[in-house]
């Protein structure tokens, strides 16, 4: 039933011109058009590295790109942190003076009474020195 064949024989492609060739200092496959029975060609082991080969230079590229547009994202959100920061500053800044300018403006009266108060009471110390040092009290 079965047969024992050559290792060459079982080498040859069934359809097609495939066969080994001597030359170059060894045996090489001949690259002929190899087809399987449905008429589609054979993928060689050099085919399917350079499909392999492919499939990672463009998973190489998508990678690369992600990685790119990652870092442009990055950079953007760097730049409007940076930008946020010096707003945050310059409203502080602007807080503050506001703050003094409302504090001021709802404590003038107070502070104008208090100076007032205060030139009176200078006043009549400066007074009663003089008088005294007069002899007058």
């Amino acid at each position: 039933m079965h047969e024992e064949s050559d290792p060459e024989e079982e080498r040859q492609p069934l359809l097609g011109d495939g066969g080994y060739v001597k030359g170059g200092g060894g045996r090489r496959k001949q690259r002929a058009a190899v087809k399987f029975a449905d008429g589609k060609p054979k993928p060689t082991i050099e085919d399917l590295q350079w499909e392999v080969e492919e499939a990672q230079n463009i998973m190489r590229s998508n990678v690369e790109k992600l990685v790119n547009e990652r870092e442009e994202r990055l950079e953007n959100v760097l730049g409007r942190s940076e930008k946020l920061h010096d707003a945050a500053g310059s409203f502080a800044r602007v807080s503050r003076r506001a703050r003094v300018r409302i504090w001021l403006r709802s404590n003038k009266w107070t502070i104008c009474i208090i100076c007032t108060a205060v030139v009176l009471i200078l006043c009549a110390v400066v007074t009663v020195i003089v008088l005294k040092s007069k002899g007058v009290i």
